[in-house]
């Protein structure tokens, strides 16, 4: 399923790297691998002088004394010796330690190869297109056509017509009975577009052979900074990632389930849409989509690639 020349448009790295310590047995090492070399270098160096003085004197004095047949003899000796040494030793020591370190760094590609291989030779990750069993909590492959995020593109849509027509001529197609005016849908569809893209974390939908699927993503794990969440719409992708929600045909999901209110933001959403509906300004104005998806599954990815 992997091709080993697959173009990584999304990876969690975090992700990837957190599961690979956890489960040693998919990948073998976390992320840097560390060699060290160490010796010592000893300077030693010893001087050593030395001097010794000897001086010996001596000195003797004989007497004879003779009285007849009589005589005496005596000797006087003296001596003398002198010795002075004098040993110096100088001696001095020197010890350097040098290292060197090794740091042996993956990228992001052979991180997820090794993630990925991993994964199926543990029998771990699903092929969910191909009829494979999909639960919450299990790995699974998926791979379809990117539709986007239809929530967010039409709130941003109509955001634009507001500002671009203004609200002097989109108002004069409301009845005045009507409450919510341009500038007050403004103020809602600002602050519901600001929930919906907190903490960088938005919905992108994926339609496949079963159906659509729901990913969680987060925009800082796109591995091209500057990549926009729609550059790739309509193109088909290959998810890696794990199941949050699975829902049949008799649930859904709420893809305005982060505001928590969902069911009030819905109608509000719902109320705009069905005022624009009623506009003409000499340009097809988008409609509203759907809000909630039944008979799908919510999708942390893992990695996108194509």
């Amino acid at each position: 399923m992997f091709d080993n020349l697959g173009i990584l448009i999304y990876l969690d790295e975090v992700l990837v790297k957190s599961i690979s310590s956890i489960q040693g047995q998919i990948v073998g090492y976390i992320d840097i691998r560390t060699r060290r070399k160490s010796w010592d270098i000893g300077v030693s160096e010893r001087c050593k002088s030395g001097r010794t003085d000897t001086m010996y004197l001596e000195e003797r004095n004989n007497k004879d004394k003779r009285e007849g047949f009589k005589g005496t003899a005596s000797s006087d000796a003296e001596t003398k010796t002198m010795c002075n040494d004098h040993d110096k030793v100088q001696e001095q020591r020197g010890n350097a330690r040098c290292e060197e370190e090794i740091k042996q760094i993956y990228t992001s590609y052979v991180y997820h190869q090794n993630f990925y291989n991993g994964l199926i030779k543990m029998g771990r990750l699903n092929n969910f297109c191909a009829g494979d069993k999909c639960n919450e909590g299990d790995y699974i492959f998926i791979k379809g056509r990117l539709i986007g995020n239809t929530i967010l593109s039409y709130i941003e849509s109509i955001l634009l017509i507001i500002e671009t027509y203004g609200s002097e001529i989109i108002d004069s197609y409301i009845p005045s009975s009507e409450l919510l005016n341009t500038s007050k849908m403004k103020i809602l569809l600002e602050k519901i577009k600001e929930k919906l893209s907190d903490g960088n974390i938005f919905d992108l939908l994926i339609e496949h052979d079963k159906g659509n699927c729901i990913l969680q993503i987060n925009s800082k794990c796109f591995c091209n900074e500057n990549c926009f969440r729609n550059s790739s719409i309509g193109c088909n992708i290959n998810i890696v990632g794990k199941v949050m929600r699975r829902v049949n045909s008799n649930e859904d999901i709420n893809l305005l389930r982060k505001l928590n209110q969902e069911y009030f933001y819905k109608e509000l959403l719902i109320k705009v849409d069905s005022i624009f509906s009623n506009i003409d300004l000499g340009i097809t104005i988008p409609r509203l989509g759907d809000i909630c998806i039944c008979n799908s599954i919510q999708v942390m990815p893992i990695s996108i690639y194509i």
